[in-house]
């Protein structure tokens, strides 16, 4: 349904001798229909950047997004935006997705607006009919966003990413600010609109347990690459990195020489002077493993 191939993001800094900073390096990735691939990883492993280059809200430095069999990033930005209806983005900081100056109800009537897609009547019911879909009291949509607390703000966000009936959504961190008494009940809202609106998801989270119950397959991101991805990921891990996540296997000292080849070398305790070279994803079993431990697989 949504697919990315070989995605790269390379950020510049600095004036006069300009370094790049890569964020996402080579990257396959694909969601399919009606499915929930959750993407994990630490901080700053290049989740976020990958989730708003498959919404071509980053433009990649290279490679392709193809949605419904159209490569996005060949598009004009008329073409773009009509495509962007399928695609919306659930974001962590939901306070920062919303006007403060707008009440509720024009926040989630924006989209109809941009779209020109509603009249004043039909935008009114469908708006009502958004809030109660997301377990909120029509009351609420004559307030401002300072006036509501952080799990009725995420699922005023909620209705406004799905009142344009997408296909794929980019669930980015969705409970990570919030309450732990509010955090099941908003994933559990997600998973209830996915099976209703037959949407796929991108679910991005650093949180484990949480990815192991939402997620038809896990993605597992370090250092801007998928080191391993599919079923069954963190009940039996492949991976090194993944297995330090899960505290199956300790890291080893940074103090390593960092090399050309795989990019957990310096902290992997399975490491050989065939790590020097990069690895190639490996497919086996379903999954997809990029290692060496597996290459003669």
């Amino acid at each position: 349904m949504i697919k990315g191939i070989n995605l790269s993001k390379i950020y510049e800094s600095g004036f006069i001798s300009k370094k790049g900073i890569v964020a996402v390096d080579g990257v396959d990735i694909e969601i399919r229909e009606q499915e929930t691939l959750a993407l994990v990883g630490e901080s700053g492993s290049g989740k976020s950047t990958l989730g708003r280059i498959l919404l071509l809200l980053t433009k990649p430095t290279s490679g392709k997004v193809i949605f419904d069999r159209v490569d996005l990033t060949r598009l004009r930005n008329r073409k773009l935006r009509d495509l962007r209806r399928k695609m919306q983005i659930i974001p962590q900081h939901p306070e920062d997705a919303l006007d403060p100056r707008w009440k509720l109800y024009d926040s989630i009537a924006e989209p109809f607006r941009i779209h020109k897609i509603a009249g004043k009547d039909d935008e009114e019911e469908t708006v009502h009919k958004l809030i109660e879909l997301v377990g909120l009291d029509q009351e609420l949509l004559r307030r401002y966003p300072h006036e509501v607390s952080g799990g009725e703000l995420q699922r005023v966000v909620i209705a406004r990413a799905i009142a344009l009936n997408p296909k794929f959504i980019v669930c980015d961190e969705p409970t990570s600010m919030l309450d732990v008494s509010v955090q099941a009940s908003v994933v559990n809202l997600l998973m209830d609109l996915q099976r209703k609106l037959s949407m796929s998801y991108l679910f991005i989270t650093h949180d484990l347990e949480l990815a192991d119950i939402v997620a038809d397959r896990i993605a597992v991101m370090y250092a801007g690459q998928i080191v391993e991805e599919g079923i069954g990921v963190l009940k039996d891990p492949l991976h090194p990195y993944t297995q330090t996540l899960l505290g199956i296997t300790t890291p080893i000292s940074r103090e390593a020489i960092t090399p050309r080849g795989c990019k957990f070398y310096n902290l992997c305790p399975e490491r050989s002077s065939k790590c020097l070279n990069a690895p190639k994803t490996v497919e086996m079993s379903g999954r997809r493993v990029k290692c060496h431990l597996y290459m003669e697989h």
